[in-house]
C-alpha cells in the first residue's frame, strides 16, 4: 500500500518527484532520461569538463526517483547501486590535469565512498548475523536452501546428507561479511579473498533469484581488484 503524497520539505521533495506524480508519462519520462544519459556517456567522448560529472548526477537523481516510485520491489543491492550512482559523478574517466587538481580530488573521494559504503555494508551484514540466533546456531544456510523462493532453478534442494557443508558455509558467511572490511586490504590474500566472494555473489544472482543485489556487489569488487600496471 502506497502512502499519500505529502510536502517532505524543500530538498527531500525532489527525491519524490516521480513517486508524487500520478501520470504515467512522467514514468516514461524519467526512465527514457535515464536511458538517453548512459547512452551518451557510453558513446560520446568525455572531454568537455565536468560535463560527464553532472549527467552522472543526472542519472543518479533520476534513478533515485524510480527507486522510491517502485521502493515495495527493491532489494539491499538497488539501495547500495544508489549509493554508487551517487559518487559516480565524482569519478573521472581520464585524467588530462596536475595531480593537484580539483577533479583528481572528486575523483578520489568517489572511490573513497564507494569503498566505505561496501565494507560498511558488509560488515552490517556480519554484524546482523552474529546477533541472529539462527546464523549463530549453523541453520540459516540450511533454512535458507529448503525456501523454494530462493532456490529459482531449484538445483540446490534440500539434502540432509549434506547438513555439514551448510553449516561451513553458514559460518563463512559470517566470516566473509564481518571481516571483509579488514580482509580485503591484506594484498596477499586480496585476490582469492574477492574471487571468494564474487563466488558467493552469483549463487545470490543466479540461485536464489536475488540478481540485482548479486551484480551490484560484484560490480563494486572492480574498486578492490589488485590490478597489475599492465591492466590499468
Amino acid at each position: 500500500m502506497y502512502s499519500q503524497p505529502r510536502p517532505l520539505g524543500m530538498f527531500k521533495d525532489f527525491a519524490f518527484l516521480l513517486y508524487n506524480s500520478a501520470s504515467v508519462n512522467t514514468g516514461y519520462a524519467f526512465i527514457g532520461g535515464v536511458f538517453v544519459l548512459v547512452a551518451f556517456n557510453l558513446f560520446v567522448k568525455k572531454n568537455i569538463l565536468f560535463l560527464s560529472n553532472f549527467l552522472d548526477f543526472l542519472i543518479w537523481f533520476l534513478v533515485l526517483n524510480i527507486h522510491n516510485k517502485i521502493y515495495l520491489t527493491l532489494t539491499a543491492g538497488d539501495y547500495l547501486l544508489n549509493q554508487f550512482l551517487f559518487f559516480n559523478f565524482l569519478l573521472t574517466a581520464s585524467f588530462r590535469f596536475d595531480i593537484k587538481s580539483s577533479s583528481l580530488l572528486l575523483h578520489n573521494v568517489g572511490v573513497i565512498g564507494i569503498t566505505a559504503q561496501i565494507c560498511f555494508a558488509y560488515f552490517m551484514a556480519g554484524l546482523a548475523k552474529i546477533v541472529d540466533p539462527l546464523w549463530m546456531k549453523g541453520e540459516a544456510v540450511a533454512s535458507i536452501v529448503q525456501i523454494y523462493h530462493y532456490n529459482v532453478y531449484s538445483v540446490f534442494t534440500y539434502n540432509k546428507k549434506m547438513d555439514l557443508l551448510y553449516l561451513a558455509a553458514n559460518y563463512l558467511v559470517i566470516f566473509y561479511q564481518f571481516l571483509f572490511p579488514v580482509f580485503v586490504w591484506f594484498h596477499k590474500i586480496k585476490k582469492p579473498f574477492l574471487i571468494l566472494g564474487i563466488l558467493m555473489n552469483l549463487y545470490i544472482a543466479f540461485v536464489m533469484g536475488l540478481f540485482s543485489f548479486g551484480v551490484v556487489m560484484i560490480l563494486g569488487y572492480t574498486f578492490f581488484w589488485p590490478f597489475t600496471k599492465e591492466e590499468q
